[in-house]
């Protein structure tokens, strides 16, 4: 299980490493739909808030921008078919909705971006087979083992709200969650 550095539910927020964000804690900052008043949001919002003050700098990876330009993408495909669209994903991308989506995802990431910096994954070939290998031992998908090598390799405290990382022994992670932060305990 991962080390706990910072339960953000006490608001504990005095901390001064880089840190990694995690796609779904990228989500509740940014968007698409951030609603202002889910105590995931704030307490992510006052975390990078913190870090942006002190400077501490957040990182993420390819990725973090490939798994959030694609919920970014689909959760508005859901809102336009329910919206009364009817086309199959790949009619949508033909239209002209899905070009003003893709310009606002553009716009999102250049303001990302602003507060946070692309971590590059270097990984080689016996390195990917290692990561492969673990991922039915540590019960994660192949880019939370992207990330948790990154993680490690760079020494960043992982920011994430899910437990997908709750069985990694070698991360650092900073959370609201209430069942990471058990596990961890």
């Amino acid at each position: 299980m991962p080390s706990l550095c910072c339960d953000l539910r006490k608001n504990n927020l005095p901390y001064d490493r880089e840190m990694f964000l995690d796609t779904n804690v990228l989500l509740f900052i940014y968007g698409p739909f951030v609603d202002g008043k889910d105590v995931r949001t704030v307490s992510y919002s006052n975390l990078l808030k913190h870090c942006l003050e002190n400077d501490i700098r957040f990182y993420i990876n390819h990725c973090v921008v490939s798994e959030f330009s694609n919920v970014y993408i689909r959760e508005n495909y859901k809102i336009d078919s329910s919206n009364g669209v009817d086309l199959e994903f790949k009619e949508y991308r033909k239209t002209e909705r899905y070009k003003e989506v893709i310009v606002n995802l553009t716009d999102e990431w250049y303001h990302i971006l602003e507060d946070c910096k692309i971590c590059e994954t270097s990984i080689c070939v016996k390195d990917v087979a290692i990561l492969i290998d673990k991922m039915p031992e540590r019960l994660m998908d192949f880019n939370d083992e992207i990330i948790s090598f990154d993680c490690i390799k760079n020494k960043f405290v992982l920011v994430p709200h899910d437990s997908d990382f709750s069985t990694h022994p070698d991360i650092e992670v900073v959370t609201g969650n209430r069942k990471l932060v058990e596990a961890c305990a």
